[in-house]
Parts: C-alpha cells; sequence; structure tokens
C-alpha cells in the first residue's frame, strides 16, 4: 500500500484554497503547468554583484495521482515577488519531463503576484536611465552657463571698446 497517496480531488486543498488537482490550464494558446511549491531554498552565488538564487520543487497531482514533479530554478540580481513553501505557482515557459527547469518569471496563483528574476542590466536599468538624465541635464546647464558667460564678455567688451577703442577684440 502506498504510503504517501496523493490528495483525492475532493479533499486536498492548499492552506491558500487553491485547489491542487487541476494541473494544466491554457493561456495564449499554450499549455501551462500549475502545482504546489515545496522545498523552497534560496541562495546566492558571486563575491561582489550577488546573484540571487531561487530553487524549488513544483508538486503536481491530476485525477488523485501524484505527476512527476517539477525543479524549477530562478536565477537574478533582483527578485521581484515571492514564493513561499505551500504557494500555487503556474509556469510560464515550457518544460521537458526529467530536466530542471531555469526560468526567469513564474505566476504565484496563491498571491496572484509575476514574479520575475531580473538579470544585471534589467536591474540596474533605473541607475543606468538615472545617470544618463542626470548627465544629460549637468551638460545642458553647462551649456547654458557657458553661452551666458560669452554673452556677457561680447557685450562687456563691446561696451569697452567705447572706452579703449584700440583693444585688439573691438571691431
Amino acid at each position: 500500500m502506498d504510503q504517501n497517496p496523493a490528495p483525492s480531488s475532493s479533499d486536498e486543498v492548499s492552506s491558500s484554497g487553491w485547489q491542487i488537482e487541476s494541473v494544466s490550464q491554457s493561456i495564449a494558446g499554450g499549455n501551462t503547468l500549475i502545482g504546489q511549491v515545496q522545498g523552497f531554498l534560496e541562495s546566492s552565488e558571486g563575491s561582489q554583484l550577488r546573484e540571487r538564487i531561487w530553487n524549488f520543487t513544483l508538486q503536481r497531482y491530476q485525477d488523485g495521482k501524484y505527476l512527476p514533479p517539477i525543479p524549477v530554478e530562478m536565477r537574478g540580481y533582483s527578485l521581484r515577488g515571492y514564493i513561499r513553501n505551500g504557494d500555487a505557482v503556474r509556469l510560464l515557459d515550457p518544460w521537458q519531463e526529467g530536466t530542471l527547469l531555469q526560468t526567469r518569471k513564474v505566476y504565484n496563483e496563491t498571491q496572484h503576484v509575476l514574479v520575475r528574476a531580473l538579470s544585471f542590466w534589467e536591474w540596474q536599468r533605473g541607475a543606468i536611465i538615472f545617470f544618463a538624465l542626470f548627465t544629460l541635464a549637468m551638460l545642458v546647464l553647462f551649456l547654458i552657463v557657458v553661452i551666458s558667460i560669452i554673452n556677457a564678455f561680447e557685450r562687456g567688451s563691446l561696451e569697452m571698446c567705447a572706452v579703449v577703442p584700440q583693444a585688439p577684440w573691438c571691431p
């Protein structure tokens, strides 16, 4: 007898109220997989710029039977959203049975939020845009000051020509 029977469709509901019976649903013409997060682990890699890593297994059931669990890994310099053990999660990328799914996004059905792992450039995009706009603003300000100084010098030098007409800058 099976010591760990799969939950039946009539009695197993996760703590969030999501019934873990349904696993395949169609979104925009493609099949997606839904399951319950188990064995969630968070770690990091790298010395100064630490890439965050989330690993978990997506446990799936259908018709009261276990389906092969899906090992999932999300890597990024910033992870937006959150996942906890027991959450119902929808995979948004295709998965081949027997492989580790390395993905950058999943949908947390329990919390109704898109969870994203941002690459270095996605993570730094805000800082890069801010720096570029700040630099552009400083350049414009510098040009305004230089043009103002030149105009003031020209006006002042023309006024000086009335007093000292032999000055080299006078016409």
